[in-house]
């Protein structure tokens, strides 16, 4: 249950760091993508020669993360009553340095 814990932290962390906020899924996520996230994951996790149960399970826990990510975004987005206010002083911390995500 530990690791699940640090996995799914460290998986949380790799979404919200470098993931754009593009798709309505994770489902819907270009390949490219995903594998660029499990890069950024594997330099602290060896996920080479995972089997399919393990691929899965790791991909579980993405989307997972991806989906409460958004949702978490969603709501503050609005706590703004104006759009255009939610797009000029809404961004959250973590997006600072990636305003085409928050818009």
């Amino acid at each position: 249950m530990e690791q699940h814990s640090a996995l799914a932290h460290d998986i949380g962390h790799v979404v919200r760091t470098f993931c754009p906020m593009l798709w309505k899924s994770w489902k819907a996520m270009p390949d490219e993508t995903k594998i660029t996230l499990r890069n950024q994951l594997s330099i602290s996790y060896n996920l080479e020669h995972m089997d399919e149960d393990k691929f899965a399970y790791v991909n579980q826990l993405f989307s997972e993360c991806y989906k409460q990510w958004k949702s978490d975004m969603h709501q503050c987005f609005q706590e703004f009553d104006d759009l255009q206010v939610a797009l000029d002083e809404g961004c959250p911390k973590e997006l600072e340095d990636r305003q085409d995500s928050w818009v």
